[in-house]
């Protein structure tokens, strides 16, 4: 799963858009404990269906989230990071509460990013995509690594969406007000 997270700390907010999923289980997004939304229900898919994460480039607009408070003006995309958290659905009816520093195989299961960049393909490792993150996820406030996502491998990366005719993200999908297809 992929969010964008555009903090304005003048006015204490941040604005959040959901950019991709790549979870084939029933995944949910939390902030500060509050529920954002369940990643296939925003974009208006089945638990089975990856959005933006299998091509190179992405196809569907990202949805608004909304805003978030982003409160402390101390505060750093370091320590806000942490109030995102993932409840995923396992097939054997158990819960999973992921949050932001945890790896699972290896991998992170979220990445806050200040700025915009090109998230991995569907399977493929963000660390394989990004050789320096893993320099950059130990040195977060280490300068030389701070720009470990401009250094890619191409092909393991997805083109973000774009769109000739509009810049508006999506609203997201409600079955309540949608017709049936």
């Amino acid at each position: 799963m992929v969010l964008k997270i555009i903090p304005d700390t003048g006015a204490k907010k941040a604005t959040v858009s959901l950019l991709a999923t790549g979870a084939q289980r029933r995944t949910e997004i939390y902030y500060d404990g509050t529920l954002l939304g369940e990643v296939h229900e925003l974009f208006g898919v089945d638990t089975e269906t990856m959005v933006n994460t299998q091509g190179e480039t992405a196809s569907v607009a990202p949805i608004s989230l909304g805003e978030v408070s982003w409160t402390d003006e101390s505060a750093t995309m370091e320590t806000l990071r942490y109030k995102f958290t993932l409840k995923v659905y396992n097939e054997d009816g158990s819960t999973q509460d992921v949050k932001g520093d945890e790896l699972i195989d290896g991998s992170p299961q979220m990445l806050c990013v200040a700025g915009d960049w090109q998230c991995p393909r569907e399977r493929v490792k963000a660390e394989v995509a990004y050789p320096l993150l893993g320099d950059w996820a130990k040195k977060f406030d280490d300068p030389e690594v701070a720009n470990w996502y401009v250094f890619l491998k191409s092909g393991r990366v997805a083109t973000p969406y774009s769109s000739d005719s509009t810049t508006a993200l999506q609203t997201p999908y409600d079955a309540r007000r949608s017709p049936l297809l």
